[in-house]
């Protein structure tokens, strides 16, 4: 039997050099089978995925295998849809597990993926994380009160990205929403304008294209042109400074808070279309003095909780200062090149896909990229502005 063969391999691994192959061997057919599950979770098994799987992985150690076609010969293992669990009650089989973990990602179908794997707290379970990529993420609302059912709970430091993820703004403080036009930035930046607004964060908005007017009847602050964002810019400067000399008593006693967990509310400033401002002819030490302070508050803001959320089409080195661009999360959306991908998210992006839907794209998450979709109103916008059907 297939357990009784591993175990009797583990128990002589120290005392003749045969078993420390057929270990190995017994290992990696563990491992490739219990992968194998998940294209058999629905109770029928695919025995040719199965041996393919089994094969593919042991050409690491230069192994073949007859066929197994007796899924009751696997040890202590639980599948469900989002996870594996191993039972391990010996040393060998959890350091081995450990040790060619990584195998487990080649191993899987092609639209699943492994996020993790590690032991359990009590150090008796193997637990591998895997994800269905193709598997709808995107939050899709009826109506205003089914949107605020959803998010009542979030965090005040938490914004919604999809069903996956979230931005928390106490690791991921600043935003680069970049995209060609019609590729849903402008819609989603809205939205999480309209969420700001909703969970009472204090709401900039500096949009010299005029494209946010919608906005201007709400608690937002909002400013058109170039003196009215130089105006504005210099008050959430300001803001930033005494928020900073406020903190320094809760930094003594905790320097990992922030003041959105000190009583102040979050502070959100959204700069739509920053390379149409950057080149709006206007003067240039106002334009300067403008990104020097977006420069400040993605370089100090976080632990003041004063956020920048810069929307623009183009992020290049060119169209967006480097410095700033260095200290933003960023979100690609819609179809455009790899190197479209690479110039926003600062790598390089292998077999990038290119075929998204509105609303769709990558995200990098400090060295993690993603696939992302935003969430979608089958109501007007205007009705989670106000707050009212």
């Amino acid at each position: 039997m297939l357990v009784q063969a591993l175990l009797t391999g583990l128990n002589n691994f120290h005392k003749v050099p045969f078993y420390r192959v057929l270990t190995i061997f017994n290992v990696f057919v563990c491992i490739s089978m219990v992968v194998c599950l998940i294209s058999t979770y629905d109770g029928k098994p695919e025995y040719r995925k199965l041996q393919a799987c089994i094969e593919k992985n042991l050409k690491i150690i230069g192994a073949t295998v007859p066929f197994f076609d007796n899924i009751e010969l696997l040890p202590n293992v639980k599948v469900n849809e989002s996870s594996i669990i191993i039972d391990i009650t010996n040393i060998y089989i959890r350091k081995i597990l450990e040790k060619n973990a990584d195998v487990l990602s080649s191993a899987l179908p092609k639209n699943y993926i492994v996020n993790d794997y590690y032991l359990s707290k009590d150090e008796k379970k193997f637990l591998i994380n895997y994800e269905n990529i193709n598997k709808p993420t995107r939050y899709i609302f009826n109506s205003l009160i089914e949107l605020n059912k959803t998010f009542e709970n979030f965090n005040s430091y938490v914004v919604p990205l999809d069903k996956k993820r979230s931005i928390n703004l106490k690791e991921q403080p600043h935003l680069l929403i970049t995209g060609a036009s019609g590729s849903g930035k402008s819609y989603y930046s809205m939205f999480l304008v309209a969420y700001c607004l909703n969970k009472g964060f204090d709401t900039y908005i500096l949009d010299f294209k005029q494209s946010y007017t919608m906005f201007e009847d709400t608690k937002a602050v909002v400013a058109f042109t170039v003196d009215e964002i130089a105006e504005k810019i210099q008050v959430v400067r300001d803001q930033l400074h005494e928020r900073q000399c406020a903190m320094k008593d809760y930094l003594r006693m905790d320097n990992n808070l922030v003041a959105c967990q000190c009583g102040f509310a979050p502070l959100v400033v959204f700069v739509e279309e920053f390379t149409a401002l950057m080149n709006s002819g206007a003067d240039k030490k106002v334009l300067k003095d403008i990104e020097a302070t977006l420069l400040e508050i993605s370089s100090i803001g976080r632990t003041a909780s004063v956020h920048l959320v810069l929307i623009t089409q183009v992020a290049s080195a060119t169209n967006l200062n480097t410095s700033i661009r260095s200290n933003l999360t960023p979100l690609v959306m819609g179809n455009g090149s790899s190197t479209i991908y690479e110039t926003a998210l600062g790598c390089k992006v292998p077999d990038v896909m290119t075929k998204f839907e509105k609303g769709e794209g990558l995200a990098k998450f400090d060295v993690d990229i993603f696939k992302f979709s935003t969430p979608t109103l089958n109501f007007p916008l205007r009705e989670f502005v106000y707050g009212q059907e």
